[in-house]
């Protein structure tokens, strides 16, 4: 009896060493990888934009100087009404994507799948803001970007955990390695922060401080690098890029994560 017990227990404190050498020698999938670099290029681009769009609206498209605040004692100055209409575009912009949340995206998630449209919607997160370099004198082209822009950005910070959770639940059971993973997914958004607040300041003062330059210039940016890693994804990882045959509980995904 002692014997089996003895033989019991050695299985197992063997089974345990082989699943602790088996947890520190696991790897991050290189689709993974790929999505990571996506997710970063997103977010220095909602990084630039955060930054910038406010002095964007009020000094480039309506060309208002803050040195006229002051100055405008009885008359509301063209620098104070661009910020208060800064403010109202960026209240539809939220407006837009909460409505993407409940009418737009899921019907594209059904229709196109949840890859196709993280890919698609990545792509037009950067073409949006490239774009605001041809807006710049029109306010109604500017309201309708950003109104386009609320539900590309929810699609970027809303499929891709969708993707990442279904496809970890078929490559690792281990909650441990899961709680890895979102965690190494969370922090591009601190290094797409630290990205664009080291460098923007150039940006913008090599172009003469048009604040415009400092928000394009980084979705132009991104979406070079997303066209690359696309390329990259089609040519190594193309069993990944599209939805499988197992089917995306959307619903429960999105309960899940927030």
């Amino acid at each position: 009896h002692d014997n089996n017990t003895n033989g019991t227990l050695t299985t197992a404190r063997d089974h345990a060493s082989h699943e602790h050498a088996h947890d520190h020698s696991w790897q991050f999938p290189q689709h993974f990888k790929l999505l990571w670099i996506i997710q970063f290029l997103g977010w220095s681009n909602f990084a630039s934009f955060s930054l910038y769009f406010t002095s964007f609206i009020a000094s480039d498209v309506y060309g208002g100087n803050p040195q006229t605040v002051e100055s405008a004692t009885t008359t509301t100055s063209t620098f104070e009404v661009g910020l208060m209409m800064s403010s109202r575009i960026l209240i539809l912009n939220t407006f837009f994507a909460l409505l993407s949340a409940t009418f737009i995206v899921p019907v594209l998630n059904k229709r196109f799948g949840v890859k196709c449209t993280f890919f698609v919607g990545e792509l037009c997160l950067n073409i949006l803001l490239a774009s605001l370099l041809f807006a710049r004198h029109s306010s109604a082209f500017v309201i309708t970007i950003v109104c386009l822009y609320g539900v590309a950005l929810y699609i970027h910070y809303n499929n891709l955990f969708i993707i990442v959770e279904t496809d970890m639940r078929q490559l690792f059971r281990s909650e441990k390695r899961r709680g890895r993973i979102l965690s190494i997914f969370n922090v591009t958004m601190l290094f797409a922060n630290v990205y664009v607040s080291m460098t923007a300041g150039w940006i913008v003062y090599f172009f003469d401080n048009q604040f415009v330059y400092g928000i394009s210039f980084f979705a132009i940016v991104a979406l070079v690098g997303d066209l690359i890693v696309l390329l990259i994804f089609f040519s190594t990882q193309k069993e990944h890029m599209f939805d499988g045959a197992q089917r995306y509980d959307v619903s429960t995904m999105v309960h899940h994560h927030h």
